[in-house]
């Protein structure tokens, strides 16, 4: 019993300086498990975090008030640009060719027409306009013009889709300037011109007669005349050919054939 208490004491005793050894090493080692100094250390990281979380803070708030600025702008811009495009469209409104009751004499009108997708208008992007070139209407031998459908027709089979017509104009020049005045606007509402040109028979005017003397198309208005004419002699005979004066020599109560 004597030498088991004799070596517990020992151990015990043993114990107790190799603590005291331990922490005598770790406070007078100036590196290695030192941990005096950071808790300045650490202190200076909890401030750089702070002030990192301020800093990405008033980074998403400037990042918000641009974009905000940046919408206001864009719906400002897209506001003029639809009013750029309405005024355009109110300038170059759609016309047409003049009725029997609007007395006009003009032997010859000229007009041009442009056409674009008006669901695109309304969008702050460029817009494709068609513009073509400035054709001339010639009116008919009885005094009138083509039909509006016709004439837009026209254009249509040209390549421009729901055309607007620009005129009429009795006056070439005229509808030239309207029409140079458009190219040049256009591009200003974010318009990308296409010219489209429209060919069309040339025909000579005769600018002292009130009538002309082919339709729309280029057709030459007598040979309707010849062929009025050529239909008024076949007129002059029956459906078997006979001749109609002949007819009209007859008796009108033959006697029967015996």
């Amino acid at each position: 019993m004597i030498e088991i208490s004799n070596i517990g004491s020992a151990l015990k005793q043993s114990s107790t300086q190799a603590i005291q050894a331990y922490s005598s090493t770790l406070s007078s080692a100036s590196t290695g498990y030192d941990y005096s100094g950071y808790t300045n250390t650490i202190g200076a990281i909890g401030s750089a975090i702070a002030s990192n979380k301020a800093e990405k803070k008033a980074r998403e708030e400037l990042r918000v008030q641009r974009a905000e600025q940046e919408a206001k702008i864009k719906e400002r811009e897209l506001k003029a640009l639809i009013t750029i495009r309405s005024e355009i469209d109110k300038i170059f409104i759609d016309g047409g060719m003049p009725l029997s009751s609007h007395k006009v004499e003009a032997p010859v009108l000229y007009l041009f027409a442009h056409g674009s997708n008006k669901s695109e208008w309304n969008r702050n992007q460029s817009v494709t306009m068609s513009i073509s070139n400035v054709i001339q209407v010639h009116r008919y031998n009885d005094g009138t013009y083509p039909y509006t459908s016709n004439v837009k027709r026209t254009f249509e089979s040209s390549g421009i889709s729901e055309p607007v017509l620009i005129g009429y104009f009795t006056n070439k020049d005229e509808a030239e300037k309207y029409r140079n005045s458009l190219l040049e606007i256009a591009p200003n509402a974010k318009f990308s011109i296409k010219e489209v040109e429209v060919k069309l028979e040339e025909q000579s005017v005769n600018t002292n007669a009130k009538q002309s003397d082919v339709d729309f198309w280029g057709t030459k208005t007598t040979d309707n005349k010849s062929q009025t004419k050529n239909n008024n002699k076949q007129a002059e005979t029956d459906f078997w050919g006979v001749s109609v004066k002949e007819k009209k020599a007859e008796p009108k109560n033959p006697q029967p054939m015996k």
